[in-house]
């Protein structure tokens, strides 16, 4: 009737949350923090490619590039992965909804992680990211 877990315990028992429920808060908050972690990786990345562009001075009028086109997919930055970011709120929306009120500890970390993740999105799509294209409504009401 009910998932037995490797003790032989139901879903419901004190021991299987203290088991899963570190697994769970723990994923919850690599995944508040993984779009900070991907900013500084995706940032240093983009840095050093234009850098060996360059081969390595300062001259910023210096490219090694044969056409504008390669010219402007490396110096314009990364486009903006809707798929990834809707698919992560939907991670941080329907954990704490499942299991939050046996583990309220979820809800602060929900609310930490959209947090980050607001300030972070209003920054990229300003500073950092290609335009975005433009999408309908209907892909995020659908979701």
């Amino acid at each position: 009737m009910f998932a037995a877990s490797k003790h032989g315990e139901t879903d419901f028992s004190v021991s299987w949350y203290q088991e899963t429920g570190i697994t769970f808060t723990l994923n919850m908050i690599i995944t508040a923090m993984m779009p900070l972690v991907e900013f500084m990786v995706t940032q240093l990345s983009t840095k050093c490619k234009q850098c060996k562009d360059r081969g390595y001075t300062s001259n910023k009028y210096q490219t090694n590039l044969r056409s504008i086109q390669e010219y402007v997919d490396l110096y314009s930055g990364p486009k903006y992965p809707l798929h990834k970011n809707c698919a992560e709120i939907l991670l941080l929306v329907s954990m704490p909804l499942m299991y939050g009120t046996v583990m309220p500890m979820l809800y602060p970390i929900v609310l930490v992680a959209f947090t980050i993740r607001w300030f972070n999105e209003r920054l990229l799509i300003c500073y950092f990211y290609r335009e975005p294209p433009a999408y309908s409504r209907k892909i995020i009401d659908s979701a």
